[in-house]
């Protein structure tokens, strides 16, 4: 009977071999094709989005040599951990949680950027949110005129509110709800695309600094990529012009990973308050594998940041961000 049992099995394992064979090659093809895009992505359009997905690269390429180890396979084994270590390199600093959150009483504020979908209609999923959460500034992304209905409940904890003069499909534009008393600022910047953007001027009683929130393009096609970071280019000509402390926040589109990205953060200065609280991915909140960190809180000046999380789902393909922080 024993004897019986290990021949069936052994001829399942003769049979599944093929196949185990062709799902290892696939794995490893596209990994080696993956990891060449991230190679190239200071290229630009399309290298760049392989770039954003540098987590899940990852993944494929621990499952690649998963494989290969089972399989006895030294040679593509050795270099499927080659990649491994490879891309772990870019993620590890991200993903990584390096930092204890401090209670939330050592805060001077509370910070939350939320891309609430243009056509999401779970308004109460955001004001439930809100409650819990009871941020001392929101930044509110693809807000429309239904979203400002719907939130009116939020305008005597929040006297303090502002709405970008820019906007796109559905009427979506920047609102931010404040605390905090601010005063708006004209960015007087050749701003092309329409694209929603808003600055103020948080007028904390000892530092106050600047909020300046954003939306630019998403880098899906050649021209929007060029429009996005073209967009980035004329905020960094405003931002490189003020001497005050500041926060950049929203819905920028591209990832920590985008040679953009870390462009737009060297060039202005720019600390990311994400930096060593975990990978905290915001987008796609439906899908369970392509997650990616493409909202942001940016900042410069002598802030400390407390913490940085997502937070619960609202509805939206985004889950907001939050940032605890003091001046």
């Amino acid at each position: 009977m024993e004897a019986n049992i290990k021949k069936i099995l052994q001829r399942a394992a003769t049979s599944i071999q093929p196949i185990f064979d062709v799902v290892a090659t696939l794995v490893f093809l596209a990994l080696v094709f993956s990891t060449l895009g991230v190679i190239t992505a200071s290229f630009g359009y399309p290298f760049e989005l392989f770039a954003h997905l540098s987590v899940q690269i990852f993944i494929l390429s621990l499952i690649s040599f998963i494989l290969f180890a089972l399989r006895r396979n030294f040679q593509y084994g050795v270099f499927a951990l080659a990649l491994v270590l490879f891309h772990l390199s870019f993620v590890a600093p991200v993903i990584v949680p390096l930092k204890s959150t401090s209670l939330s009483e050592d805060r001077d504020y509370r910070l939350m950027v939320a891309n609430v979908l243009y056509k999401n209609d779970e308004h109460n999923l955001f004001l439930d949110v809100v409650k819990e959460q009871d941020p001392d500034i929101i930044v509110v992304v693809e807000g429309t005129w239904r979203w400002k209905e719907a939130l009116q409940s939020l305008d005597e904890t929040y006297p303090y509110f502002q709405r970008s003069p820019q906007y796109i499909f559905g009427g979506a534009r920047i609102f931010v709800y404040s605390k905090v008393a601010f005063e708006p600022l004209d960015v007087n910047i050749t701003y092309s695309y329409n694209r929603p953007l808003l600055a103020v001027r948080i007028l904390d009683p000892e530092e106050p600094f600047l909020l300046v929130a954003t939306h630019p393009y998403p880098p899906n096609l050649p021209n929007t990529y060029a429009m996005r970071n073209q967009q980035k280019k004329e905020l960094s000509a405003f931002l490189q012009q003020q001497n005050e402390p500041l926060v950049v926040a929203g819905d920028l589109n591209n990832t920590v990973w985008s040679p953009d990205f870390q462009k737009f953060l060297h060039e202005n200065n720019l600390k990311n308050a994400r930096s060593g609280f975990g990978w905290n991915p915001s987008w796609k909140a439906e899908n369970s594998f392509v997650k990616i960190p493409i909202d942001h809180i940016l900042y410069k000046g002598n802030f400390e940041i407390h913490n940085f999380y997502n937070t619960a789902d609202i509805g939206s393909d985004h889950y907001p961000i939050v940032a605890d922080f003091s001046v």
